[in-house]
């Protein structure tokens, strides 16, 4: 790749720059782009082939469907082997691509995943030329099966700057996979005694913006809602509720801080918003159809 910028420095001085160009115009802060714009070049290594196994899932795959949602701190990948080792030891290899910019990635093993999904928890620190430039943790899962057909999708670079190859498309969960792992981790209960509500309140952000920006498949959500509850072993409520004490102020919190309509900040109101999209499906009074976002129902409608 014929370079445009003299040295790693020169380069880094200009992405710095149009970094916080982007900021100002965006109202999102440098350091929140800057890991965006990290994890974007990494995940270029991770599919640059369109073979690629892997599956980018929680909150940057949201970003890749959603431009304009809600910004995650770390990187969710999805590995379809059986053999934690293996991906982690893949996943190295796919990061070594001096072709496509002038970055490097070093993953250091940090644990292992807790909860319902086997994997490990992985740390990137990124370098330019010799220069540590910043870092961001990995989360690798394994072993899960998903309901779903994936997608691949185009992602938009968080800034654009010479010297680096075009983002190819990524593969992301499926939408009815997300769905349901977001539903249901909102009232997965915690701690030894199974009673501590979740406070996963980013959840029901992610869901409203699903169902406000998206088109869903019946029959696939509720299959991925079937399986996600026998994996986590709890029963969903047909009728949406409040999951824990502490969403009403939590949600509201965080729901203003996002692209979410002013009428969406309230729990209330939030609750109700998705109960008309997913309460038909939890009741069992709908199993097929294709959810509208921009009618804000499903379709064809006399099957409601």
């Amino acid at each position: 790749m014929a370079q445009h910028y003299p040295s790693a420095a020169a380069f880094h001085r200009a992405l710095l720059a149009r970094l916080g160009s982007q900021a100002k115009t965006s109202g999102r802060t440098t350091e929140e782009l800057q890991r965006e714009y990290f994890t974007q070049r990494f995940l270029a290594r991770v599919f640059s082939s369109p073979d690629s196994r892997w599956i980018l899932t929680g909150g940057g795959g949201m970003l890749v469907r959603i431009p304009g949602a809600r910004h995650s701190q770390d990187v969710d990948l999805l590995h379809p082997g059986t053999d934690i080792i293996g991906a982690v030891d893949e996943l190295r290899a796919l990061s070594v691509r001096p072709d496509l910019d002038r970055f490097t990635f070093e993953i250091e093993a940090k644990g292992s995943l807790t909860g319902v999904s086997r994997g490990a928890q992985l740390k990137a620190t990124v370098y330019l030329g010799t220069t540590r430039v910043g870092n961001f943790p990995i989360d690798i899962a394994i072993e899960r099966t998903l309901i779903g057909p994936v997608e691949r999708l185009q992602p938009r670079p968080a800034v654009e700057i010479a010297d680096v190859s075009t983002l190819p498309a990524f593969t992301v969960v499926p939408i009815a996979d997300q769905i349901a792992d977001k539903l249901c981790a909102m009232y997965e209960l915690h701690g030894p005694q199974k009673v501590t509500p979740s406070t996963r309140f980013r959840d029901l952000v992610d869901l409203l913006l699903i169902i406000t920006s998206c088109t869903v498949d019946a029959e696939d959500t509720v299959n991925a809602l079937r399986a996600q509850q026998t994996r986590r072993v709890l029963t969903l409520p047909h009728t949406l509720a409040s999951p824990g004490p502490s969403w009403a102020a939590g949600y509201r919190a965080l729901a203003s801080k996002t692209s979410l309509k002013s009428e969406l900040h309230t729990l209330d109101d939030a609750l109700a918003e998705l109960s008309r999209a997913l309460s038909p499906l939890l009741s069992g009074r709908r199993s097929t159809g294709t959810w509208d976002p921009a009618a804000r129902q499903w379709v064809p409608a006399e099957l409601d």
